[in-house]
């Protein structure tokens, strides 16, 4: 009982963030919650997740979506999404971990030290973001990294930032969930806890949505990487 509330805590947790920031519910939900199930079904599981918070996210930011950004980047991670569920499925789970402590940990110091990137404007830094979010969303569920850093050097506002970020992920998402049914990573116990971690992440990402617009981002975003440094850490022992 204790441990299934804690689950229910953690992708609550998750969804706020994301309801607030628009991204890190892979990040954030997969570093904390293989502290309670194994890697593999916690994959699976946020998998399951990123397309129904995705799709209330692309529907409250739709004014702002740029398709003409977004299509190819799309395209790109969709198409390399297989690739990350394989390697997923191929490599030790303590090395998983691993990789995924050292793609946390680079977030956080990115975006603590949030540096001055100059604006982009070859379309094939796009393509490139496009296939290394895809790849990170089949193997992590989180195709946040690549994304943030390209948003960052495209300087799109806020509200460009949050919607183009969705459209992209959208794809992506909806394809990984795809491959992981065909390779049977959907097990009982992923769909026994799918019902409770979407009630919960749904309430989570509402929560977000509507503290976003009272509370100061600021403060909050280094509260959370502070989170994130820490939950990244720990993946290491």
């Amino acid at each position: 009982m204790v441990e299934e509330l804690l689950f229910c805590v953690i992708v609550f947790l998750a969804g706020l963030v994301r309801g607030i920031s628009g991204f890190a519910l892979g990040l954030l939900g997969l570093s904390l919650l293989t502290n309670l199930i194994d890697v593999h079904v916690a994959i699976a599981l946020i998998a399951l997740l990123q397309p129904i918070v995705t799709s209330i996210l692309l529907f409250y930011y739709r004014q702002s979506i740029n398709f003409q950004e977004v299509i190819p980047i799309a395209i790109c991670s969709f198409i390399a999404v297989p690739f990350g569920v394989i390697v997923s499925d191929t490599i030790d789970d303590r090395l998983l971990l691993y990789f995924l402590g050292i793609i946390i940990i680079f977030y956080v110091l990115y975006c603590w030290f949030t540096p001055r990137l100059p604006e982009v404007k070859a379309s094939g830094w796009g393509y490139l973001a496009g296939l290394t979010s895809g790849f990170f969303s089949g193997a992590y569920n989180s195709c946040g990294p690549p994304l943030i850093m390209y948003a960052n050097s495209c300087q799109w506002n806020p509200e460009e930032f949050k919607s183009n970020i969705q459209g992209v992920r959208i794809c992506s998402m909806i394809f990984a969930v795809v491959v992981h049914g065909l390779n049977h990573d959907l097990t009982s116990q992923v769909w026994h806890l799918f019902i409770p971690g979407i009630l919960s992440v749904c309430l989570g990402v509402m929560a977000g949505i509507f503290v976003s617009n009272y509370l100061n981002p600021i403060i909050f975003k280094k509260v959370v990487l502070v989170l994130l440094l820490i939950t990244g850490i720990k993946l290491f022992f």
